[in-house]
């Protein structure tokens, strides 16, 4: 079974208009109803591949253990945004 989640990431959407740096995304996931299977992230830096959840160009992912309530995840290695991010709970590997 998959279920949505909410992100919690003030300012983490927004566009910065310093050079492109290596300040890293860092993400906090809120309501993880359990511990059963992985949160699944994926960061896009192009909308049309946002928009078609096409993943094959997506700018960075991750697969972390859930753990009941929430927990955080960073990409240290990405530039300043705008990033959207779409995220699940996989409790079952389907």
């Amino acid at each position: 079974m998959t279920r949505f989640l909410t992100l919690a990431a003030a300012g983490v959407l927004t566009a910065l208009s310093s050079p492109a740096l290596a300040e890293g995304l860092r993400l906090t996931i809120d309501g993880i109803r359990n511990g059963q299977g992985n949160i699944l992230i994926t960061v896009f830096s192009e909308a049309k591949a946002y928009e078609t959840l096409n993943f094959w160009q997506a700018e960075a992912f991750a697969a972390i253990p859930a753990r009941p309530g929430s927990t955080a995840h960073a990409f240290p290695d990405l530039t300043a945004g705008p990033y959207a991010v779409v995220l699940f709970h996989d409790e079952n590997s389907d």
